[in-house]
């Protein structure tokens, strides 16, 4: 891959899309466990930050929906 293809917003937009996804899936399986909370706190506050931090209008939405189900999965215990 070439320098400016992995320097685009495109690129570096759908590298955190997919994160997040593998992020949501890792969360979901490990959701009913009692060491969740444990597991989720450090990933959720940088969650956090990066949705205060990002200038990209469309991963606000993603983030700010892991954020609430991760919290509703920390309460629901």
């Amino acid at each position: 891959m070439s320098k400016s293809l992995l320097k685009s917003r495109d690129f570096q937009e759908e590298c955190v899309l997919s994160a997040i996804q593998v992020l949501a899936a890792h969360f979901a399986q490990w959701s009913y466990d009692v060491s969740f909370p444990e597991v989720a706190t450090i990933p959720l506050i940088l969650l956090k930050r990066l949705h205060e931090q990002t200038t990209i209008e469309s991963l606000h939405r993603p983030v700010k929906r892991l954020i609430d189900q991760v919290s509703t999965w920390l309460h629901a215990l």
